[in-house]
C-alpha cells in the first residue's frame, strides 16, 4: 500500500509527467486552439492532475463536439481524438439559420445559409433552439422519416437536388427540387422505394417543365401518381 501512494505522490509532483505536447486528432470544424482552450489543459502541469471525464464534459460544451477520447502517451503527451457533428439540415429565420445534424442536434445559429436542406414546418419553439439542445420529440420523429427519405433519394441521385423539406404535416411531406422548379408532393413516409422509382422517372418524362409530383397516394391500392405543371416559387405552398 505504502508503495502505490509512493508512486501516485511521485507521478503527481514530479516534473517527468509535465505536459509538453498536446495534440487534437480528429477536428474539422472546430479549431483545436479552442478544444484545447475548452478542455483546460495547459503546458506545464502535471498529466494526471485532471480526470478524463471531467475534460471530456468540458470539451462537449461546445456542440459541434459529438465525442471525445483522451489519451495520456507517457510521459508528456496528452492527445485528444474528436468526432464532430455534420451540419446535416438548416432551420430559416427571420433573420438567420439554425443548423441541426441528422440527430435533430443544434449546432450553430448564424446569418450565413449552408448548402443543405432546409427544414421547414417544425414545432420546435425558437425559444428552445439552443446549441446543443436537440428538437422536440415531435419533430425528431419527423426528422426519422427525413432521413428514410433523403436515403431512398440517393438511389436515384436526387438527394443534393433537393432545397428544402416541408414536415408540418407528417402525413405529407413535401419536397422542393429549385434546381428542377418543382414540388414532390410525397404523402407520409410508407412504400418509399415504390414512390422514388415513379419520382425517378416524372423527373426525366418533364424535365423542361416547372409543377407539382403526386405520389402521395396509396400506390399499392391503385393510386397512381401523376405530374400537375405549373410555375412555382421556392416557399410557395401548393394545395
Amino acid at each position: 500500500i505504502f508503495i502505490i501512494i509512493a508512486i501516485v505522490v511521485f507521478s503527481l509532483i514530479t516534473p517527468i509527467f509535465n505536459i509538453t505536447k498536446i495534440e487534437v486528432k480528429g477536428n474539422n470544424k472546430v479549431e483545436a486552439e479552442t478544444i484545447i482552450s475548452l478542455s483546460g489543459l495547459s503546458e506545464g502541469e502535471n498529466i494526471f492532475r485532471n480526470k478524463k471525464s471531467k475534460i471530456i464534459k468540458k470539451i462537449q460544451e461546445n456542440s459541434y463536439i459529438k465525442k471525445v477520447i483522451i489519451k495520456r502517451n507517457l510521459p508528456g503527451t496528452v492527445e485528444i481524438d474528436i468526432q464532430e457533428r455534420e451540419v446535416a439540415y438548416q432551420i430559416k429565420l427571420i433573420d438567420g439559420y439554425i443548423y441541426i445534424d441528422n440527430q435533430g442536434y443544434i449546432l450553430e445559429n448564424s446569418s450565413q445559409k449552408e448548402n443543405v436542406p432546409i427544414i421547414d414546418g417544425i414545432e420546435t419553439s425558437q425559444d428552445e433552439l439552443l446549441n446543443g439542445k436537440r428538437l422536440n420529440k415531435n419533430d425528431l420523429t419527423k426528422l426519422n422519416t427525413v432521413l428514410k427519405i433523403m436515403e431512398s433519394a440517393k438511389t436515384i441521385e436526387i438527394e443534393n437536388l433537393i432545397t428544402s423539406i416541408d414536415i408540418k404535416e407528417p402525413n405529407e411531406y413535401k419536397l422542393y427540387l429549385k434546381k428542377e422548379n418543382k414540388y414532390i408532393y410525397l404523402g407520409d413516409g410508407t412504400n418509399l422505394n415504390n414512390k422514388i422509382l415513379y419520382i425517378q422517372t416524372m423527373l426525366k418524362e418533364e424535365k423542361k417543365n416547372p409543377g407539382i409530383i403526386f405520389v402521395n397516394g396509396n400506390i399499392s391500392e391503385g393510386f397512381k401518381p401523376y405530374f400537375r405543371e405549373q410555375v412555382i416559387e421556392e416557399g410557395e405552398k401548393n394545395e
